[in-house]
């Protein structure tokens, strides 16, 4: 009895300690399994592996053991995280339909290889893609914040509604960056490659391709209305091939969105918007992308905008097409867009506005190169269709249409046409080359260049009126201010549209308030800022130059190999005189980029500049060199040069001159003999200049010192590129002798020139009051082997070896 008790008590101890042992284990085992969903739940990086990861891992690492599968488990393991969390991806396929919905901080990257931890992600040499296999969206992002991803290639979504490759809704701070979408479908909804709604989005650096959609934005779709805003930015990537019913390449609808370095190319939409298509849109910028070879079945070949504040800026816009309106552009309905700084080229349109079609709005169209657009009805360039707005430092050239070869106006349309260049234009069914006016419209055009179109530079009907002032165009107009005679461009083959300093369109405009501060390249208008504005779109370099306050010189010399070209101004010095007078010296020159021999060093033309304390003012050209000087100069300066005039071997000397309000001019001819009546008797000592040459001279000052020898001030030396040697100066009086004595006063300009065949010319040009004598010596003997005399009436003595 006692032996049973014992055993069973034996039994009923060993159950106990049974009991106990497995409520240990499960304890321990409970606190395990808790370890391990802590560290799930704290972890921040996921590592998927289609190829050998399994979804029963945690995720921690690559390899079997680690892995997991797919990206949507890494996806929901990352979501059930406080934390941010990556999730690095392997390259292969995944047949995946991604859904990330109501996330925070998660980053999914694509193009790693499992082989080298330490490598970063390669998508080209590690291909990653996410495969929706036309069953629904690829990637579906809801309601989330924070979200990227980057280097997959995402394909084959299918769905009905918005967003096939990749679906955006009523999220904020994504990023879509380095991946391609593509082959990607939407039926009866926006987005066939990424649909964006209601939803903050940057998409940068990805190929958008061979996407479509049966409605709008085949490539990308923005769509936002209030209260639910929609913005983003759209930037570098490429937008190629994709295909819609509207707005093939990208629709952005109701959204503040910059697009802004991307190539979008190849788009077709049934109806508009080839390559981009913006509506009611309060504020978005389309600036410095490459829009090209886009059609439209309908309007906007390359861009169709309505009804938007929209800023287009930078692009280029050309070989699109539109079997409607705005082979470039169409613009409708927007009472305030700027077209600016664009190339609107090689576009066609079967009906209007090949370039640009202008639509019941009214938008700033400014400094873009509108051309070899063709139209099949109105206006090759522009058609402005009951508009308004400014069409400012436009070049619009060798557009074509059968109206209005460049702008044509058509329904009461009224916008100005300031400071544009309208060349070479042509209209096939009417007279309207330039510009064509009809239907009601009034064109103020202002300021602007019409030359070389056909057959004409401007047509109107009876219900509509031109206004044409300050302007230049072939054939002449009637209107103030206007010209008829050639422009002279640069060049027209290939065309060059700026201005020769010579051109008489140079200053020729009129400064309005409505008239540009720059031109089309950014310039300031008018320059100098004090001068009348040059027409067309181009302001001219400064011409001339502005030496004092008020006082503007300028020199052309007319060469024989490149014709007319602008002296260059090399200032030499500035003082005062004891007696109050002021002066300002120095010489022009050729610049070396025109002619082979030209060099500052090397002056064509010698400016002294005396401003008499009587009021009297001087400015008097020597002439040096050998072809004919035309010289200019204005004071007060207003941009029409007061007085011209033209020196030559013969003519040495023009002095142009200015006193109680009139300009006057007077010239020498000189023959560089020195006058007769004078004999030099002096020995000054002179100076060797180079080569052994020996120069002087002797002022004979009237009622101070006499006869004084003159101090030589060395200028500039140089040799020409053919081996000409060349040195100048001037001499002056010392102070010590006289009151108007500096080495800022010139009294007399020297030139020498040692030629390559052997000939010395020793050139020396009088500018004071006082007769002096001057001496030359080859080589130096200390001799002089020649002398003479300048004088007032007698400027110009040259000694010859």
């Amino acid at each position: 009895m006692q032996k049973f008790t014992l055993n069973k008590a034996k039994h009923i101890c060993l159950g106990f300690v049974i009991m106990a042992v497995l409520s240990i284990t499960a304890y321990h085992q409970a606190a395990a399994d808790s370890v391990v969903h802590t560290l799930i739940d704290r972890q921040q990086n996921y590592y998927v592996q289609e190829s050998i990861g399994n979804d029963k891992n945690t995720g921690d690492g690559w390899g079997a053991e680690h892995a997991l599968a797919t990206i949507q488990r890494a996806i929901d393991l990352a979501q059930t995280n406080a934390e941010p969390s990556v999730i690095y991806v392997a390259g292969g396929t995944y047949y995946e339909n991604l859904n990330i919905r109501s996330a925070t901080d998660i980053t999914i990257r694509g193009g790693f290889s499992a082989q080298d931890e330490e490598a970063g992600p390669d998508p080209v040499a590690n291909p990653t893609v996410i495969d929706g296999g036309n069953t629904d969206r690829a990637v579906n992002i809801s309601s989330s914040q924070n979200v990227s991803i980057e280097g997959f290639v995402i394909q084959n979504g299918n769905t009905i509604g918005a967003g096939s490759g990749i679906s955006v809704d009523e999220s904020s701070s994504v990023t879509i960056s380095g991946n391609t979408i593509q082959n990607n479908r939407s039926t009866e909804d926006w987005g066939g490659g990424i649909g964006i709604v209601f939803s903050e989005v940057t998409i940068t650096d990805n190929v958008i391709q061979n996407n479509q959609t049966t409605a709008s934005g085949g490539g990308i779709s923005f769509y936002g209305e209030d209260p639910n805003p929609c913005s983003g930015i759209v930037s570098g990537n490429t937008i190629t091939g994709n295909s819609s019913h509207y707005a093939a390449g990208m629709m952005i609808e109701n959204a503040n969105v910059t697009v802004s370095g991307n190539s979008i190319q190849n788009n077709i939409a049934e109806q508009g918007g080839g390559g981009i298509s913006v509506s009611d849109c309060a504020s978005s910028i389309i600036e410095n992308n490459i829009i090209s070879d886009n059609t439209a079945g309908y309007d906007g070949g390359g861009m169709s905008i309505e009804n938007s504040n929209l800023l287009v800026t930078g692009n280029t816009i050309q070989n699109n097409s539109a079997a409607g309106n705005g082979g470039g552009l169409s613009v409708s309905d927007c009472a305030s867009s700027s077209i600016q700084n664009n190339r609107i080229s090689d576009n066609t349109a079967t009906y209007d506005g090949a370039g640009i079609f202008y639509y019941h709005s009214s938008a700033e169209i400014g400094r873009n190169f509108i051309q070899n657009n063709t139209g099949g009805n109105w206006g090759g360039g522009i058609c402005v269709f009951g508009s308004a707005g400014r069409i400012v430092n436009n070049v619009i050239y060798n557009n074509r249409s059968l109206i209005g070869g460049g702008i044509s106006y058509y329904e009461q349309s009224s916008a100005v046409v300031i400071n544009n260049t309208i060349v070479s234009n042509s209209a096939s069914e009417s007279n309207s080359g330039g510009i064509g006016c009809y239907n009601g419209s009034s064109a103020i055009v202002l300021n602007t260049i019409l030359w070389g179109n056909t057959p004409e530079q401007l047509d109107s009907d009876s219900e509509s009126t031109f206004d044409v002032t300050y302007s230049s165009v072939q054939g002449g107009y009637s209107g103030h201010g206007n010209i008829g005679f050639d422009p002279m461009f640069i060049s027209e083959s290939p065309y060059n549209f700026h201005l020769q300093s010579y051109s008489g369109c140079t200053g020729g405009g009129k400064m309005t308030s409505d008239v540009p501060t720059e031109d089309i390249e950014g310039n300031p208008r008018p320059n100098p800022q004090s001068s009348r504005p040059d027409m067309g779109a181009y302001e001219a370099a400064e011409t001339g130059y502005l030496v004092a306050s008020g006082l503007w010189i300028r020199a052309v010399i007319h060469t024989d190999g490149k014709g007319a070209i602008d002296a260059l101004w090399k200032k030499g010095g500035e003082g005062n005189t004891a007696g109050g007078s002021r002066v300002i010296w120095g010489h022009f020159y050729a610049s070396s980029s025109d002619v082979s021999w030209g060099s500052e060093n090397n002056p064509d033309i010698f400016v002294k500049i005396w401003f008499d304390r009587g009021g009297r003012l001087d400015v008097n050209f020597f002439h040096v060199s050998v072809p004919e000087i035309t010289v200019y100069s204005d004071y007060i300066y207003d941009g029409d040069p007061d007085e011209e005039g033209t020196t030559t071997m013969d003519r040495r000397y023009i002095r142009q001159y200015y006193e109680n309000g009139q300009s006057y001019s007077d010239e020498q001819n000189e023959d560089g003999v020195s006058p007769e009546g004078y004999a030099p008797e002096n020995d000054p000592d002179g100076y060797v200049t180079i080569n052994d040459l020996r120069i002087g001279s002797v002022i004979q000052t009237v009622g101070e010192k006499g006869a004084i020898e003159a101090i030589w001030q060395q200028g500039g030396q140089d040799t020409t590129a053919r081996g000409d040697e060349v040195v100048w100066g001037h001499v002056y009086a010392s102070p010590a002798d006289v009151t108007w004595g500096d080495e800022n006063n010139p009294d007399l300009f020297i030139k020498i020139w040692f030629d390559v065949t052997g000939r010395i010319d020793v050139n020396y040009f009088h500018v004071s009051v006082p007769v002096i004598d001057v001496y030359s010596d080859y080589p130096s003997d200390g001799f002089y082997d020649q002398k003479g005399t300048t004088i007032m009436s007698d400027r110009y003595t040259r000694h010859e070896f």
